[in-house]
C-alpha cells in the first residue's frame, strides 16, 4: 500500500491565507518525506486545488490509500459532513483506492504551547504592532467589531 497525504483547509479569497496552506504542505512534505513521500494540499471550497483534484494528483503519483489531514481546529460541520463527503466522492473516481480522514487539530499540547508562544510574542510587541495597519475596530452597542478583514 502506498499512502498519500492531502492536507485540506477551508479555502479563502485571501491569497495570504491560501499561501499559508502551501507553506504548511511544503514543510510537512519536507519533514515527513521518508514516511509520506506523497503530500498534496487542497481547499475544501473557494479555491483550487479542490480535494478531488488533490486526490487525483496523489493517485497519479502512485497513492492507492489517501489520508485526508484537515487543517481545521475543531470537529464542526465541515469536519463531520463536508470533508468526509468530498473525500468519499473523490475516492469513488478512482476504483481500488481507499480514503481515511484524520482527526482535526483539536486541543493538543503542541497547540497549547503555540498559543503561549503567540501570546508571549504579542505581549512583547509595541501597541502599534498589535493590529495590522489596515485594521481598526469600533465599539457599537458594547461589541467590538473589526472594520476590515485580516
Amino acid at each position: 500500500m502506498i499512502t498519500g497525504i492531502i492536507i485540506v483547509d477551508h479555502g479563502s479569497r485571501s491569497e495570504r491565507s491560501n499561501a499559508l496552506l502551501e507553506s504548511v504542505v511544503l514543510r510537512f512534505a519536507n519533514a515527513f518525506a521518508d514516511t509520506f513521500p506523497i503530500v498534496e494540499g487542497a481547499h475544501m471550497e473557494l479555491q483550487r486545488p479542490t480535494l478531488r483534484e488533490a486526490f487525483a494528483r496523489a493517485v497519479d503519483r502512485g497513492a492507492d490509500h489517501v489520508i485526508v489531514v484537515p487543517f481545521f481546529l475543531a470537529p464542526g460541520k465541515h469536519m463531520t459532513s463536508d470533508i468526509p463527503r468530498l473525500a468519499i466522492e473523490a475516492a469513488e473516481c478512482f476504483p481500488g483506492t481507499s480514503v481515511q480522514i484524520a482527526e482535526p487539530l483539536g486541543c493538543d499540547d503542541l497547540l497549547v504551547q503555540l498559543l503561549g508562544r503567540r501570546a508571549d510574542a504579542a505581549l512583547h510587541q509595541s501597541p502599534a504592532h498589535a493590529l495590522p495597519s489596515n485594521h481598526s475596530c469600533s465599539n457599537r452597542g458594547g461589541k467590538v467589531r473589526p472594520q476590515s478583514r485580516w
